[in-house]
């Protein structure tokens, strides 16, 4: 195999979650991807600098101790305003400069450090990764810095639509550890059960927990007693006292495949997300997925993956018709997995080449 063709390339990551104190809470979500990206990217002979508030100096040591990045740490100064200035004032200006710097996640609290890094010229390239909705004024604040934006979702692209982006907007996003998601690959034992599965970081109340017991709970009796509703995970551990509902408590990462591999069907029903990692973790393990009608789900759903439901009787409705028909679970699932890795699985080569080291 030859080398990468970004080898010895270089850039600095000024991204707004590696601002924040991260002391004492759990790593998931965006910023597991953060992890798997640099560590793929490291991976692939690019040379990668985090700024970053100093909580997150030792878990980038533990989490990246193979494939470690250059650290520059800046103390905790009361918000990514007051932290992201003087990182973006002091990072060492390299020569040659960085081939790019990329900003991540933009909001006001990091427009002054991305002013500051234009103004140092510190990069030959700009970019930005939104895995959010910005504000309107950041949008345009943005353009007129005149940055490329990547955003995880037509979700979250549809706000710069909205202002009128002038400059490269792209969408592209995906699960970064991909391969670790797939079917069981021998049929799971019968134990006449339905098994489904809700992954959300519990009890957060934007993830509707209160849809997913309603509906369960709702379920006609016979349905009911050949069902279980696995809640996973709770950051403390919790026991709700309902009977066929089973309150997972916090998994690490690499314990998801193998529980959704044990599982019938995903709901994912959050009201507020930007892309949903876990509905695309269930979609590659070939779940059929009951999903809420947030835009981020309608998208995902669009082949025929599963059930889009506007509310919590809508939802019981889908697990009826779901633990009633195995044959459709098993369509549906297939239709999901085909989707997920069509779209959704990532690519950290094709993201170097198409989009941060564009032109570069």
């Amino acid at each position: 195999m030859g080398a990468s063709p970004h080898a010895g390339k270089s850039v600095l990551l000024i991204e707004q979650g590696f601002l924040k104190s991260r002391a004492g809470k759990p790593i998931h979500g965006v910023e597991l991807f953060r992890l798997f990206l640099l560590r793929q990217m490291i991976q692939l002979g690019v040379d990668v600098t985090v700024l970053c508030e100093q909580s997150w100096k030792p878990i980038l040591e533990e989490r990246l101790e193979d494939a470690r990045p250059n650290i520059v740490t800046t103390p905790s100064l009361r918000g990514v305003v007051a932290t992201g200035i003087p990182a973006a004032l002091f990072v060492r200006k390299p020569k040659p400069k960085y081939d790019a710097v990329m900003f991540g996640d933009p909001g006001r609290g990091l427009l002054p450090a991305m002013r500051i890094a234009k103004w140092r010229r510190l990069a030959r390239r700009y970019f930005v990764m939104s895995h959010r909705q910005p504000k309107d004024e950041v949008c345009r604040a943005m353009d007129k810095m005149n940055l490329d934006v990547l955003a995880v979702s037509e979700f979250v692209a549809s706000r710069y639509r909205r202002n009128n982006y002038s400059r490269n907007l792209d969408i592209y996003y995906g699960i970064a550890n991909a391969p670790d998601f797939y079917p069981p690959t021998t049929p799971r034992p019968n134990d006449g059960l339905c098994h489904f599965v809700m992954v959300a970081r519990l009890p957060n109340i934007s993830k509707r927990l209160d849809w997913a017991l309603e509906a369960f709970q709702s379920l006609p009796d016979d349905v009911r007693r050949r069902s279980r509703l696995h809640l996973a995970s709770f950051i403390e551990p919790t026991d709700l006292g309902i009977e066929g509902v089973i309150c997972h408590p916090w998994l690490p990462a690499d314990r998801i495949p193998e529980l959704l591999r044990q599982m019938d069907v995903m709901l994912a029903i959050s009201r507020r997300e930007t892309f949903s990692q876990a509905i695309v973790q269930g979609m590659l393990t070939a779940l059929p997925i009951i999903s809420g009608d947030h835009p981020v789900y309608v998208e995902k759903m669009d082949t025929g993956g599963g059930l889009v439901c506007p509310d919590a009787s809508a939802v019981r409705d889908a697990m009826i018709c779901l633990a009633s028909d195995p044959a459709l679970r098993a369509r549906m699932g297939a239709i999901g997995r085909e989707t997920a890795l069509a779209r959704y699985a990532w690519d950290t080569d094709r993201f170097l080449t198409q989009y941060l080291f564009r032109g570069v």
